[in-house]
């Protein structure tokens, strides 16, 4: 299709979301207690047989991780846990921080790996909201991850503005068609940053027949497919077969449109900078997580294949890894005062001395080895150097399951 970037075009590959049914098909671990099962699994046979060598004298705990100050616990139970302080890999955003493997290394034969994305989690009914935390500091909530939002919002707006522009309805009661602005069909007619293309292929059959419906004036009318009516749930159909035009909303699925940013930089394999732009299609119209989950999720999974492939060069052969990676998600408790957070697991890479390659496991299994272990004891008190323990219920306050959460509301005039 003209104006679209080369990644988006006919026929290159069309990334897809982390099956959220495999990483929330159980609960996330509360981090602490997740550490040291960690700890315990690195102990164990099935590590052993790898020929993964656990020395606790040689490993160098290491985080990749966003900065935010939500998530400094991570280093303090890690510091509670191995007696050392953690070697920082991550940068803003969270995001795997390539140059610094070749000083970790030098300081730590066995790298020691926590990291991920991070998103902010209020508890509540409906499964509670993603995307924002308390700030005592500011006396109000605000995004978290504010990086990765902010990256974000432009590519939901433009989509959930689309939902609003997008209109179907049935002139004749029988045939539904859609109404499409000039703008979703002609990039080039768009005067905003991030632009949204409809692929008529994917949710029309064609013009609509001479004398059945005329449009509006900078619109377009196409017959709606079948297919694309069929796959709505319920009796979603039904709303469309009205003469009164109708929002599509989020009922414009990924396959339906593609979206993307003309301003934003590519590598020289024609993919965005960052790679998770590639990937914004599902994000923002994904209906089983919101998505301030979503692009945690993408980003996290993405940054842990750089890790994975950057730990296989040559030059770490002679080091080994142990690298837990996943999502940190971020509660604030006002009764402690305190960030507390949980940590879903999504891959797991252990990469014995002298191997560039080594055990990989997804997230059910690490789930399934997890749950079974006894974590080993922290060699320093957690309440001591975290200033409390874990609220014992942290785990229980998580209540989403995929499609079962709510939206934030973003209050007037707050970042």
């Amino acid at each position: 299709m003209a104006g679209l970037p080369s990644y988006l075009r006919p026929g290159a590959p069309r990334p897809e979301l982390p099956g959220l049914e495999a990483v929330f098909g159980r609960p996330p671990f509360v981090l602490a207690d997740f550490v040291g099962r960690a700890l315990a699994f690195l102990r164990g046979r099935e590590a052993a047989g790898t020929g993964f060598r656990f020395q606790e004298a040689a490993c160098l705990p290491c985080t990749w991780k966003c900065v935010d100050e939500s998530l400094f616990g991570v280093d303090l139970i890690l510091l509670a846990y191995t007696g050392r302080y953690p070697f920082a890999k991550g940068l803003m955003g969270g995001f795997f921080n390539r140059a610094a493997l070749g000083a970790a290394v030098q300081h730590g034969p066995i790298n020691l790996d926590f990291g991920g994305g991070h998103v902010g989690y209020q508890p509540g009914p409906g499964g509670g909201s993603f995307g924002r935390v308390r700030r005592p500091q500011q006396g109000h909530d605000s995004t978290d991850c504010g990086y990765l939002t902010a990256l974000l919002a432009p590519f939901v707006q433009a989509y959930r503005q689309a939902g609003r522009d997008i209109r179907l309805h049935s002139p004749d009661g029988d045939k539904v068609v859609v109404s499409l602005p000039e703008e979703y069909l002609r990039p080039e007619s768009s005067g905003r940053g991030v632009r949204l293309l409809v692929d008529l292929d994917a949710l029309t059959a064609g013009p609509v027949p001479p004398g059945l419906a005329e449009p509006e004036a900078g619109r377009s009318l196409f017959s709606v497919r079948p297919d694309f009516l069929d796959r709505l749930p319920g009796d979603e159909a039904g709303l469309f077969r009205s003469p009164r035009p109708r929002p599509i909303g989020l009922r414009l699925g990924a396959e339906c449109f593609n979206i993307f940013d003309p301003r934003a930089e590519l590598d020289q394999a024609g993919l965005p900078r960052p790679r998770l732009l590639q990937f914004m299609n599902s994000i923002v119209s994904d209906r089983q997580a919101p998505p301030g989950l979503a692009v945690s999720l993408v980003n996290a999974g993405l940054e842990h294949r750089r890790l994975v492939e950057a730990v296989r060069e040559p030059d770490f052969e002679p080091c080994a890894f142990a690298s837990f990676s996943g999502l940190f998600i971020d509660l604030y408790s006002e009764d402690l005062e305190a960030y507390a957070n949980l940590f879903q697991p999504l891959s797991l890479l252990l990469k014995p001395a002298g191997r560039s390659r080594g055990l990989e496991l997804g997230p059910e299994e690490i789930h399934q080895r997890f749950e079974d272990l006894k974590p080993v004891p922290p060699r320093r008190p957690l309440a001591q150097v975290l200033g409390f323990e874990p609220p014992a219920d942290l785990a229980e306050r998580f209540t989403f399951r995929p499609g079962f959460f709510r939206e934030p509301e973003e209050p007037a005039g707050r970042a």
